[in-house]
């Protein structure tokens, strides 16, 4: 997506792509799609595909390290938060709004093959999806993955406000994008309870991507950055908090070494990280589809993975040229 001044974050288009693939990988297998190949699986293997969910810890991560550079430099005013806010609206606002359409479509027709009952999501239930209000609000989603994207553009607004207000009460940024976290620690500690889908539960995940970006040429920000990781690790060490902040560190370490800018850089993989958006939003119904047909017509696990990656993979290319491009 975004281009850096001395060329584009390979590694994180890379990691971008694999994140999205990987969260594919999960839904493939969490709806029971290929149970029977799962179950001559070593341990280690199947959990490759159960923890796939796992992608959003890095999308999270990765997330706070792109928005950071992407502001990096810049007086923060009310009109710059004006224009911010736009160009995030027109990255992923068509997207997200025509994969809303694309998902009830399919579930609409997959009913009528099936015979089943279908019900269109009700008014304010689209109304919120449209302002990913949806998590916050109470409602369901329409596609199980949108709820991250109610978490990314909390992350965005909550990041730009508290550099605009380091800026005027000249504080540096790395010490006020610590105030979340002070909420997040709490929410660890049973201090408070946030409503559901606000973002401090997992603002620590963004913010460490925040801070590794930082880090490398503020020591205030490496310093808040370790003690990010390490407090996070200590209160909350579960397995998307261990992800998000792994990531974090890979991408300050690549970073200070230049390999940010070279790192897997292999055409197929760049591709992935291209389409990874429009993957990301569409893969549900697409491997809910292949499977099957697959399951009806070839009745082999190993064709299913197969045809409904390469299936998801394709359409989000179409989706990508259609709509992102």
């Amino acid at each position: 997506m975004d281009q850096v001044k001395q060329g584009r974050f390979t590694l994180v288009q890379a990691l971008r792509g694999l994140a999205a693939l990987w969260v594919v990988l999960f839904h493939v297998s969490e709806a029971g799609h290929i149970s029977g190949l799962r179950s001559q699986l070593p341990s280690w293997a199947d959990l490759f595909f159960t923890a796939g969910h796992l992608g959003v810890a890095i999308f999270f991560a990765l997330s706070g390290f792109v928005i950071t550079h992407s502001v990096a430099g810049a007086s923060i005013t009310a009109r710059y938060l004006g224009r911010f806010a736009l160009r995030r609206s027109i990255r992923l606002d068509p997207p997200y709004w025509a994969s809303i359409i694309f998902v009830v479509g399919a579930g609409f027709l997959s009913a009528q093959l099936k015979g089943e009952a279908f019900q269109l999501p009700s008014f304010p239930q689209t109304l919120a999806h449209l302002f990913y209000l949806q998590t916050l609000l109470g409602f369901p989603q329409i596609n199980w993955v949108y709820w991250t994207l109610t978490y990314e553009i909390q992350f965005y607004l909550v990041l730009v406000l508290l550099i605009m207000a380091a800026q005027r009460m000249r504080i540096a940024p790395p010490l006020m994008v610590l105030l979340p976290f002070v909420a997040t620690m709490s929410f660890w500690l049973d201090l408070i309870t946030p409503p559901t889908g606000l973002f401090v539960d997992l603002w620590h995940a963004f913010l460490a991507g925040v801070l590794a970006y930082w880090a490398k040429t503020s020591r205030l920000a490496l310093y808040a950055f370790i003690g990010v990781c390490l407090l996070s690790l200590a209160l909350s060490p579960d397995d998307f908090t261990i992800l998000s902040i792994s990531t974090a560190i890979v991408l300050h370490v690549a970073f200070r070494t230049g390999y940010i800018y070279r790192g897997l850089d292999w055409r197929w993989i760049q591709f992935l990280g291209t389409v990874s958006y429009s993957l990301y939003l569409i893969h549900n119904p697409i491997v809910g589809g292949v499977s099957f047909l697959s399951a009806r017509w070839i009745g082999s696990d190993f064709v299913t993975l197969v045809l409904s990656v390469a299936a998801s993979i394709a359409a989000a290319a179409v989706f990508w040229y259609l709509l992102e491009r």
